[in-house]
């Protein structure tokens, strides 16, 4: 290498033809002058026949009728077909809501006849216990009572006095 001058690499030997330097991102074509185009005007009617001219126009506007025809047609289609999915759209969000109301509904009637049956449960248990209480007191009376009637016979005849 001489000193001040870049000698290219074999890289960029190979590849002179498109890039100018070496891995830039410039090329040949970037540093050429754009090339002028002349200025296009309308010439339809220049050497042809007025009628001709007319015929075309006339045949562009019925093709151009017909496809805006089409087109509104199938506009309608669409919206109609809109419709009718917003209108099915709208009867199944109402049939979803009214299943949604009647499956809550029916869980409160549920929950509600659950807590009807578990206090009904709870107050016959309640009641159960009482009259077990109860049935208790009577037979430990009776049975005081009995043990006093004995006690007061085995009094009268002496056996049973010396332990009080």
């Amino acid at each position: 290498m001489l000193d001040g001058v870049i000698q290219p690499s074999s890289d960029a030997l190979d590849k002179t033809t498109s890039t100018i330097w070496n891995r830039s991102g410039y090329t040949s074509g970037m540093f050429s002058k754009p090339r002028s185009k002349l200025l296009r005007t309308s010439r339809s009617s220049v050497g042809k026949p007025a009628s001709r001219n007319y015929d075309v126009q006339s045949k562009n506007l019925s093709k151009k009728k017909d496809v805006l025809e089409l087109q509104e047609q199938h506009f309608l289609k669409l919206s109609s077909n809109q419709e009718l999915e917003k209108a099915y759209l709208l009867a199944k969000i109402k049939r979803e809501e009214d299943l949604h109301e009647m499956d809550v509904a029916s869980r409160k009637a549920k929950d509600k006849r659950d807590a009807d049956i578990h206090l009904a449960e709870v107050t016959e248990r309640l009641i159960r216990k009482q009259r077990e209480k109860e049935l208790f007191d009577l037979a430990k009376q009776k049975l005081m009572l009995e043990v006093s009637i004995l006690k007061n016979d085995l009094g009268h005849l002496g056996i049973g006095n010396n332990n009080e």
